[in-house]
């Protein structure tokens, strides 16, 4: 993925980010002891892309450079393991586990909606997930059917938890 789109990317991530912000303000998340919605949205993100990114079982410097570009973390390969490691990003993990960021989403839209306010911030999030996980997958110049497999499978689960 070239320089253009990559930035284009981080400013939609930066966008959302502020979107989050907006919806804190207006009281539509209630952070008792819990993180900011922007934050816990970037961690879900970084997640879902050390996940495609270990797919291979390699953390290539592209991928790095990708993460650091799109997400604006700054870490080296053994943060990036250690961080996989620790968060167990395994294939049942994320296959069957709808994560936190889209719940509260969910709730945020379920909310609008009934207001006849709704957004559409389910499918935007859903958008800039997919766009992660393509250029996660395209930096290192090798995208395998097992990737790509493993991306649809857990963009198909935000779907189908999505429409529900």
């Amino acid at each position: 993925m070239d320089r253009d789109k990559l930035h284009s990317l981080s400013r939609s991530v930066s966008l959302l980010c502020q979107a989050l912000d907006s919806y804190e303000r207006a009281g539509l998340w209630d952070m008792k002891n819990e993180l900011p919605l922007q934050v816990l949205f970037q961690y879900e993100l970084a997640n879902f892309a050390f996940y495609l990114a270990a797919v291979d079982n390699v953390i290539r410097d592209e991928e790095v450079g990708t993460f650091s570009q799109v997400l604006g973390l700054s870490l080296s390969h053994q943060e990036i393991l250690d961080a996989i490691e620790k968060n167990k990003l395994s294939d049942e993990k994320f296959t069957n586990h709808v994560p936190q960021i889209f719940v509260e989403l969910k709730r945020i839209a379920d909310f609008q909606k009934a207001e006849g306010e709704y957004d559409g911030c389910l499918e935007i999030f859903l958008q800039v997930f997919e766009a992660v996980g393509m250029a996660t997958l395209e930096s290192d110049g090798e995208v395998t059917e097992e990737e790509k497999e493993k991306m649809r499978a857990y963009l198909n689960m935000l779907g189908e938890y999505i429409a529900q």
